[in-house]
């Protein structure tokens, strides 16, 4: 994590990275509303982010 930039910057059009694009709006889903193995599903998420 030391390693990484402080700040990413993603543009706001989807283009060719629906892939990435999915990735964001599950995370911002969970965020939105925190249940039961929300916090399993945001690691998970932002680890799929990084790779």
């Amino acid at each position: 994590m030391a390693e990484l930039p402080e700040i990413g910057h993603l543009p706001g059009r989807v283009g060719c990275h629906l892939e990435l694009r999915a990735a964001i709006d599950l995370l911002a889903g969970e965020l939105d509303e925190i249940q039961t193995g929300s916090c399993m599903a945001l690691h998970s998420l932002l680890d799929l982010l990084l790779v």
